[in-house]
């Protein structure tokens, strides 16, 4: 069981990897998995899903996945086999961030050591910062992922229950005196020590940010670089909107474990909280662009629409569960919840094609500025059009119309017109950068010598 329960950790903790490697890398899949923990907090309400259905496809694969976005420690526990106490999930929660801080932190401070005494003292300081950055960024993304998981972790450790026998008992591990066995004590003090680092992380991420942003360094390569997942993906007014999701986690956890008894509360004040968070999406639209906007507003009303599925199914009385309309349900949940994964699927496949034109963007935009210097030099070292003519350079603008010249024969460089904008399409770009290198070869390979009204241009 020990053995099941390290591979099944190790698997859980590369998928948790792989998923936080990519996460700045494509927007969409950053918004998908931001919601698919919200998702994941509302499958733990005190809703009787119905997981173990008559259906082949079971609810369960659905909630695993979830649990997997945010590494909840619960996941990777064979619990057919082996059920772990509350004390030691706790332990294995400090440890598991604490080994993601090493992951990220260990190969850079090696880097750094090797750094020192191979390099000069400028350039071994620089990447020494670019390597500090890369692992606080890492480290950022990592805790941020398993953010809900340490806010619920850490409040559990003070939720008790009382019994006919008047004892409370801890109700994460029904086996623990709460307040006067030494195994509380020592779950009071874990908890205690993951509930102010939950508490603090996002107040410490909004006042750092805020500090950038009243010195004007948010655009600085120093803090993009470390703390730019933060808000990169944001309309610079709304450079805090990361943070404010973290929180939106934060609250939707706390509702989760205080209000664990009551299901009913549960539902409503978590489906407030989601309505007013697409409220706040619609009215701000804080993403730089629209498809962003687009994507988050479809996963928070998928988040609404799976609490009132579940509200729905836990108002059904005794008769009408296990019935068509439980199927009804059941089949509906599956449903959103394949679209979901669905629309952002195909909005992180957009990403990734978008990112591709990118780089050949710059490629052609690489050629093309070559192309333009070593025209420009052949034309300064006297190789002028013709052989005899006055050589030109790269800065002579053909305006000769407006100096009253002929330009029937002048070479000019044609080009549409593009707004350049936050939502520019690289498609566009990359047609126009096509079309400007087209027409920067057919000037080169024109010859002839410049009149009077060009050689004054």
């Amino acid at each position: 069981r020990y053995f099941l329960t390290v591979s099944l950790f190790v698997a859980a903790f590369a998928i948790f990897l792989f998923l936080n490697k990519i996460m700045g890398s494509y927007p969409a899949m950053d918004i998908f998995l931001n919601n698919a923990r919200t998702m994941s907090i509302i499958k733990d309400f005190q809703i009787s899903w119905p997981l173990n259905h008559k259906y082949f496809f079971s609810l369960w694969y659905w909630f695993t996945l979830l649990d997997i976005t945010q590494i909840d420690v619960e996941v990777v526990q064979p619990t057919c086999v082996w059920h772990a106490a509350f004390e030691t999930q706790v332990i294995t929660q400090i440890i598991l961030l604490a080994l993601e801080a090493l992951v990220y932190f260990g190969p850079a401070l090696v880097k750094i050591v090797r750094l020192r005494g191979a390099t000069t003292l400028s350039s071994g300081g620089e990447a020494t910062q670019t390597l500090l950055s890369i692992a606080i960024s890492r480290t950022l993304s990592a805790t941020t992922m398993m953010y809900p998981t340490l806010a619920d972790v850490g409040l559990r450790g003070f939720i008790c229950q009382t019994f006919d026998d008047n004892e409370a008992y801890l109700s994460a591990d029904l086996h623990v005196r709460c307040w006067s066995s030494p195994e509380h004590a020592r779950i009071v003090v874990l908890c205690s020590f993951l509930t102010i680092f939950v508490i603090a992380y996002p107040v410490v991420l909004y006042a750092k940010l805020r500090h950038f942003h009243a010195k004007n360094q948010l655009h600085t390569q120093l803090c993009l670089e470390r703390y730019g997942l933060l808000y990169e993906g944001f309309k610079l007014d709304n450079y805090t909107w990361g943070v404010f999701q973290i929180a939106k986690a934060f609250v939707l956890s706390c509702m989760k474990v205080l209000l664990e008894p009551k299901v009913t509360m549960q539902i409503f004040t978590a489906f407030m909280v989601l309505i007013f968070a697409v409220a706040a999406q619609f009215y701000y639209n804080p993403f730089l662009h629209r498809k962003s906007d687009h994507l988050e507003a479809f996963l928070l009303f998928a988040s609404c629409a799976m609490i009132g599925m579940g509200s729905t199914f836990e108002t059904l009385d005794a008769e009408n569960k296990h019935s068509r309309v439980e199927g009804a349900i059941f089949a509906m949940l599956h449903l959103l919840l394949l679209t979901s994964v669905f629309v952002s699927l195909r909005a992180v496949y957009v990403d990734v094609r978008e990112r591709r034109l990118t780089q050949e963007v710059r490629i052609k935009l690489f050629h093309l500025v070559n192309a333009a210097r070593t025209n420009a030099l052949q034309v300064r070292g006297g190789s002028g059009r013709g052989g005899g003519g006055t050589g030109g350079s790269d800065d002579d603008v053909v305006t000769a119309k407006e100096n009253g010249g002929d330009v029937s024969d002048a070479p000019r460089l044609v080009y549409e017109p593009i707004e350049i904008h936050d939502t520019l399409k690289p498609d566009s770009l990359l047609k126009w950068v096509t079309h400007v290198s087209h027409q920067s070869r057919v000037i080169m390979r024109r010859s002839g010598p410049l009149d009077a009204a060009e050689e004054g241009s």
